[in-house]
């Protein structure tokens, strides 16, 4: 689940939960804002709750019904961005494919941990590589940073469904949190592994590129960008690659 692999950025994200959680979702998808869970409308909905119960049952359908329209809203959005990052990868891999076949000279004064991120600006097109490589190279690393930025939008409209309910549950005689739970669990946004797979064979295309670059290549590398292949569910390893791992 896309949960799965989030747990790294999410105990760093944690480490200021002090922010309100508003700003946090607000700061770490701000450009896909108007997508996201309607916390802070929702969040109102539920301060209209009273001792009246003719009052009390307007205000949990209205919340209901707002909060079911903004997760599929969530869902849709996610659903599309991460089909169009998926394409995206499946254009740029073949042209990135085997950076030792492609790039000329390696960076000289590379920095220590260097990323891929900072070693492009650092490319001069047809020197290091052809400047059609360079321009990939730029469209990769975008694409890398709004892959990062879905899987923050996952986790945090996770999160805001979560705090919500749990506000709705403190105040209502009628508790959501097992049945909009269920309901979360089931969309795309929570249960794809498209997106992990694009991920991890981004970071392999990433580290062989890198590994080039700074003149480490043939060094172990975590992972292979050859090993990954499409399937019908996303990607996965390649069955011929599969028996290459396992005789190393």
């Amino acid at each position: 689940a896309i949960y799965s692999f989030c747990c790294g950025w999410l105990q760093a994200h944690n480490a200021g939960y002090l922010m309100g959680f508003r700003k946090r979702l607000r700061l770490a998808t701000d450009d896909w804002s108007s997508h996201c869970i309607s916390y802070q409308a929702l969040k109102k909905v539920l301060s209209f709750m009273c001792a009246d119960p003719s009052i009390n049952a307007r205000i949990e359908g209205e919340f209901l019904a707002k909060l079911l329209t903004s997760i599929h809203q969530v869902n849709t959005f996610y659903m599309s961005k991460e089909t169009e990052q998926a394409q995206l990868l499946r254009e740029l891999a073949p042209v990135l494919y085997k950076p030792e076949a492609w790039i000329a000279h390696t960076l000289e004064q590379a920095p220590s941990e260097a990323t891929l991120e900072k070693l492009v600006p650092m490319l001069i097109p047809d020197r290091h590589a052809p400047s059609e490589k360079v321009k990939a190279l730029q469209g990769f690393i975008q694409l890398c940073i709004e892959m990062d930025m879905l899987r923050k939008f996952s986790v945090l409209n996770y999160m805001a469904v979560t705090k919500l309910v749990d506000k709705h549950d403190k105040t209502s005689n009628v508790p959501l949190r097992e049945g909009l739970h269920h309901f979360v669990n089931a969309q795309q946004f929570y249960t794809t592994q498209l997106l992990a797979g694009v991920f991890d064979q981004a970071q392999s295309i990433a580290a062989e590129i890198v590994a080039v670059l700074t003149g480490k290549w043939g060094a172990s590398l975590s992972s292979c960008s050859q090993c990954c292949m499409w399937g019908p569910y996303g990607i996965a390893r390649s069955p011929v690659c599969e028996r290459e791992h396992a005789a190393s």
